[in-house]
Formats: structure tokens, sequence, C-alpha cells
């Protein structure tokens, strides 16, 4: 017999998505009480992942939040995003299936946004994204974030891809600390994604 292929459904509208957000905070608040501190790092996690996949709609990079792929590879638009990418992160692509992926193009986007170099570009889509999104001081910000959430991914890799290999005391001494510190930088990114929402990037650019 052919294996089953199943599939959690997706969430269906805005609705949707704040339940699933409430029931998880409500399970993240459980466990932090009793001691489930890697299932606290799942829930940080994802939410990390679900806010940066936000941040590449506000920005105008995704035409849907819920993409899992970059789409019209060969519009002016994506195009423009391409180049800022290329420019400022040499390793990056417009691959969004990891958060590290998702990470690095917001970065590369705020990089080219601080730069005041940019003030003067010709490419339509960037001048709209630098005039949108250029203030040094918030763009440091976000900058700054990004790489405590790129340290704090590291260590959640370290220990879904070597839990049995970490001395236990060791392990037990960091875990429920860096349980909360993922649910903190969350709140944080939060904070930096409505920033970009009322920015109203996507309007500028002409996709909305």
């Amino acid at each position: 017999m052919a294996n089953t292929v199943r599939r959690i459904m997706p969430v269906t509208d805005h609705a949707d998505k704040q339940n699933t957000y409430k029931i998880h905070m409500e399970q993240y608040k459980k466990a932090m009480k009793y001691g489930f501190y890697f299932e606290s790092i799942l829930i940080d996690y994802a939410c990390l992942e679900d806010r940066l996949r936000a941040a590449l709609f506000y920005i105008g990079l995704l035409q849907q939040e819920s993409d899992y792929k970059v789409t019209a590879n060969r519009s002016k638009r994506v195009s423009a995003f391409k180049e800022i990418v290329h420019n400022y992160d040499a390793k990056a692509n417009l691959g969004i299936t990891s958060i590290s992926g998702k990470r690095r193009i917001v970065a590369s986007v705020f990089s080219f946004a601080s730069n005041s170099k940019n003030a003067n570009c010709t490419d339509e889509i960037q001048k709209a994204l630098y005039k949108k999104l250029h203030d040094e001081s918030k763009c440091d910000e976000v900058l700054s974030l990004l790489k405590d959430i790129e340290q704090w991914c590291g260590y959640r890799n370290e220990i879904i891809h070597s839990l049995m290999n970490k001395n236990i005391d060791s392990l037990r001494d960091q875990v429920a600390k860096k349980a909360e510190e993922g649910h903190n930088l969350f709140r944080r990114l939060d904070k930096q994604v409505q920033w970009i929402k009322k920015k109203q990037v996507r309007k500028a650019i002409g996709i909305e």
C-alpha cells in the first residue's frame, strides 16, 4: 500500500491566524511554567520565522504573506530586490524556505535603506524602498535585532541537531534562559514588523 501523504491545513483567514497565535502563546506560557523548554523554543522559532515572512510581505517582496517562494521572478520588482540582496549579501539569494534565508533578505534590504549613498538610486522600486525605510536609527535597530536572532538560531540549531552530544548540566544551565530570550526576540521583531507595515511600502512600490 502506498504511503499516504498527510498535510496540516493552513490557516484560512486573519481570524484563524489570530486564533492560532492565541493558542500557541497559551501553550508557550504553560511550557515555560512546567519546564518544557524545548517546546517553548520550538514555538519561539516558529514565531520568529512567521514574523520574518511578514516582514518580507510588508517590504513588498512577497505577493501573499503565506507564500513559500518568491513569485514573478522576472518582474522589475523582484529584480530590484535581487540586486539589493546581491549587493549586500553575496552568499544570499531570494530563497525563503529557511529562517536564515528570510533573515538575510530582510537584513540586505535594511542595509540598503541605511546607506545614504542610495538616496539617488535610479531604479524606481529601490528608490521607493529607500524613501520609505530610510531611518538610520531604525535601520540600526532592525539590523542589530537580526544579528541577535541569528545568534539565537545558532543555539536552537545546536540543540536540535546535536542534543544527545551536549553535557546535560551545561544544557540545563541555559535552556530556560534561551527559551525566554527567543520569546523576547519574537516580541521585538513583531514590533519592527508593525513599523514596516505602517510605512506602506507595498503601496509605494505599486503592489497594493
